[in-house]
């Protein structure tokens, strides 16, 4: 019986090889777009439109002078809707490769890149493994942030991110579902 012809072709040389492809692909400015990751609210701050009222814990429904939409006192303040407080959205932006075309996902036999049941519209995203927690922690994101002036689609994760490499677990692979 012939020996296997492949055998030891996965060489230490070659690992690196395509370690270096990898991350070259990764760094800024080559393949991967900026993307912002929206974490959510993380914490509620003073509404800046309207006086607020610390004995009932909310808006006394009278605009502060100086705020960003004059409004009829009495009537509810239209930036916090009567609470006194606006939710501050957390975001962070982040270097990502963004594949759009579903043929072209990788797939490391993850049942997220089946592409045989993948709508039109949806996204996977390749980064290095310092993002994982980033990605895990975004409720959304919005893709390729420097095209935004021509769409705006937001996507939030259809599965978990997939860390992967050859030997060593150094990228992330993460799908998107396009919410609007």
């Amino acid at each position: 019986m012939p020996s296997n012809p492949f055998s030891g072709i996965i060489s230490t040389e070659f690992k690196n090889i395509y370690k270096n492809m990898i991350d070259a692909l990764i760094e800024e400015g080559a393949c991967s777009v900026p993307c912002t990751l929206d974490y959510g609210i993380s914490k509620t701050v003073a509404c800046g439109n309207c006086i607020y009222n610390p004995i009932g814990n909310k808006s006394s429904n009278r605009y502060k002078s100086g705020g960003p939409v004059p409004f009829p006192n009495g009537q509810t303040c239209p930036m916090c809707n009567g609470s006194g407080r606006i939710g501050n959205i957390e975001t962070e932006d982040v270097d990502l490769i963004v594949i759009m075309d579903y043929k072209k996902w990788l797939d490391f036999g993850n049942a997220n890149a089946n592409t045989s049941q993948t709508p039109a519209g949806n996204a996977q995203t390749i980064s290095g493994v310092e993002t994982y927690a980033q990605i895990k922690r975004a409720r959304t994101a919005l893709l390729s942030t420097n095209l935004s002036n021509y769409e705006k689609h937001k996507f939030q994760r259809a599965g978990e991110p997939n860390i992967c490499g050859i030997g060593d677990k150094q990228y992330v692979i993460t799908m998107w579902e396009r919410l609007s």
